[in-house]
Protein backbone atom coordinates (compact mmCIF):
# COMPACT_ATOMS: atom_id res chain seq x y z
CA UNK A 1 0.00 0.00 0.00
CA UNK A 2 2.82 2.39 0.87
CA UNK A 3 4.56 1.62 -2.44
CA UNK A 4 1.42 2.54 -4.37
CA UNK A 5 1.03 5.77 -2.39
CA UNK A 6 4.72 6.59 -2.93
CA UNK A 7 4.43 5.88 -6.68
CA UNK A 8 1.31 8.05 -6.93
CA UNK A 9 3.04 10.89 -5.07
CA UNK A 10 6.13 10.69 -7.30
CA UNK A 11 3.98 10.54 -10.44
CA UNK A 12 1.91 13.57 -9.38
CA UNK A 13 5.07 15.53 -8.59
CA UNK A 14 6.55 14.71 -12.01
CA UNK A 15 3.33 15.74 -13.73
CA UNK A 16 3.30 18.99 -11.71
CA UNK A 17 6.86 19.79 -12.76
CA UNK A 18 5.95 19.03 -16.38
CA UNK A 19 3.01 21.48 -16.24
CA UNK A 20 5.21 24.12 -14.63
CA UNK A 21 7.88 23.65 -17.29
CA UNK A 22 5.32 24.04 -20.09
CA UNK A 23 3.86 27.16 -18.44
CA UNK A 24 7.32 28.63 -17.97
CA UNK A 25 8.28 27.89 -21.59
CA UNK A 26 5.16 29.66 -22.81
CA UNK A 27 5.71 32.74 -20.65
CA UNK A 28 9.35 33.21 -21.72
CA UNK A 29 8.68 32.93 -25.45
CA UNK A 30 10.08 35.97 -27.29
CA UNK A 31 7.70 38.62 -28.58
CA UNK A 32 9.49 38.67 -31.93
CA UNK A 33 6.64 37.07 -33.92
CA UNK A 34 4.32 39.93 -32.92
CA UNK A 35 6.99 42.44 -33.91
CA UNK A 36 7.57 40.64 -37.20
CA UNK A 37 3.85 40.84 -38.00
CA UNK A 38 3.76 44.59 -37.30
CA UNK A 39 3.66 46.84 -40.34
CA UNK A 40 7.02 48.19 -41.45
CA UNK A 41 7.05 52.01 -41.30
CA UNK A 42 7.41 53.87 -44.59
CA UNK A 43 10.22 56.22 -43.47
CA UNK A 44 13.70 54.80 -43.90
CA UNK A 45 17.09 56.46 -43.80
CA UNK A 46 20.81 55.78 -43.42
CA UNK A 47 20.88 57.74 -40.15
CA UNK A 48 18.46 58.87 -37.47
CA UNK A 49 18.66 61.62 -34.86
CA UNK A 50 16.69 61.18 -31.64
CA UNK A 51 15.95 64.46 -29.81
CA UNK A 52 15.07 64.32 -26.11
CA UNK A 53 13.23 67.22 -24.51
CA UNK A 54 12.26 67.52 -20.83
CA UNK A 55 13.12 65.30 -17.90
CA UNK A 56 11.06 62.20 -17.18
CA UNK A 57 8.13 62.96 -14.88
CA UNK A 58 7.48 59.28 -14.14
CA UNK A 59 9.20 55.91 -14.29
CA UNK A 60 8.75 54.19 -17.60
CA UNK A 61 10.34 52.58 -20.63
CA UNK A 62 11.70 53.92 -23.88
CA UNK A 63 10.68 51.29 -26.43
CA UNK A 64 12.27 51.65 -29.87
CA UNK A 65 11.83 49.32 -32.83
CA UNK A 66 14.54 49.35 -35.49
CA UNK A 67 13.73 47.80 -38.87
CA UNK A 68 16.91 46.79 -40.72
CA UNK A 69 16.62 46.40 -44.49
CA UNK A 70 15.31 42.93 -45.38
CA UNK A 71 15.51 41.66 -41.79
CA UNK A 72 13.33 41.11 -38.74
CA UNK A 73 12.75 44.15 -36.51
CA UNK A 74 14.86 44.66 -33.39
CA UNK A 75 13.12 45.89 -30.22
CA UNK A 76 15.20 47.97 -27.82
CA UNK A 77 13.80 48.71 -24.35
CA UNK A 78 15.47 51.22 -22.04
CA UNK A 79 14.20 51.65 -18.46
CA UNK A 80 13.87 55.29 -17.36
CA UNK A 81 13.54 56.58 -13.79
CA UNK A 82 11.59 59.64 -12.76
CA UNK A 83 13.71 62.78 -12.89
CA UNK A 84 16.24 61.55 -15.47
CA UNK A 85 17.37 64.42 -17.66
CA UNK A 86 17.37 64.66 -21.44
CA UNK A 87 21.14 64.18 -21.56
CA UNK A 88 20.99 61.06 -19.37
CA UNK A 89 18.24 59.52 -21.52
CA UNK A 90 20.21 60.31 -24.70
CA UNK A 91 23.33 58.62 -23.25
CA UNK A 92 21.35 55.56 -22.13
CA UNK A 93 19.70 55.31 -25.56
CA UNK A 94 23.03 55.48 -27.38
CA UNK A 95 24.51 52.82 -25.07
CA UNK A 96 21.48 50.55 -25.52
CA UNK A 97 21.66 50.82 -29.32
CA UNK A 98 25.39 50.00 -29.24
CA UNK A 99 24.72 46.94 -27.08
CA UNK A 100 21.75 45.68 -29.13
CA UNK A 101 23.02 46.25 -32.68
CA UNK A 102 25.85 44.71 -34.67
CA UNK A 103 28.77 47.14 -34.44
CA UNK A 104 29.87 46.16 -37.95
CA UNK A 105 26.59 47.41 -39.41
CA UNK A 106 25.49 50.25 -37.10
CA UNK A 107 27.07 53.06 -35.11
CA UNK A 108 25.52 55.03 -32.25
CA UNK A 109 26.66 58.27 -30.67
CA UNK A 110 25.39 61.01 -28.37
CA UNK A 111 25.76 64.78 -28.21
CA UNK A 112 24.02 66.56 -25.33
CA UNK A 113 20.30 65.72 -25.64
CA UNK A 114 20.61 63.98 -29.04
CA UNK A 115 21.28 60.31 -29.72
CA UNK A 116 22.39 59.30 -33.23
CA UNK A 117 22.08 55.93 -34.96
CA UNK A 118 23.53 55.36 -38.42
CA UNK A 119 24.25 52.53 -40.83
CA UNK A 120 27.93 51.89 -41.50
CA UNK A 121 29.82 50.95 -44.65
CA UNK A 122 27.07 51.73 -47.13
CA UNK A 123 24.52 49.46 -45.49
CA UNK A 124 20.93 49.80 -46.61
CA UNK A 125 18.47 52.22 -45.17
CA UNK A 126 16.59 51.27 -42.02
CA UNK A 127 13.44 52.47 -40.28
CA UNK A 128 13.15 53.52 -36.65
CA UNK A 129 10.04 54.05 -34.56
CA UNK A 130 9.32 54.97 -30.96
CA UNK A 131 6.57 52.77 -29.53
CA UNK A 132 6.52 53.93 -25.91
CA UNK A 133 8.04 56.67 -23.73
CA UNK A 134 7.67 57.86 -20.13
CA UNK A 135 5.16 60.55 -19.21
CA UNK A 136 6.43 64.11 -19.44
CA UNK A 137 9.11 63.49 -22.05
CA UNK A 138 9.03 64.76 -25.60
CA UNK A 139 11.02 62.63 -28.00
CA UNK A 140 11.29 63.36 -31.70
CA UNK A 141 12.83 61.18 -34.42
CA UNK A 142 14.47 62.86 -37.41
CA UNK A 143 15.58 60.96 -40.49
CA UNK A 144 18.89 62.19 -41.89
Amino acid sequence: MNKIRLAATVLSMLMGFGVLAVAQAQSTAPAAPAAAQAKRPGDAGNAWRIKFDRSAKADGVLHFRLWPYNAEPIDINIPVKQGQTENAMARMTSDAFQAALDNNDFASDVKKDFAFVRAKHGNRRFALELLEHPAGTDIDLYRE
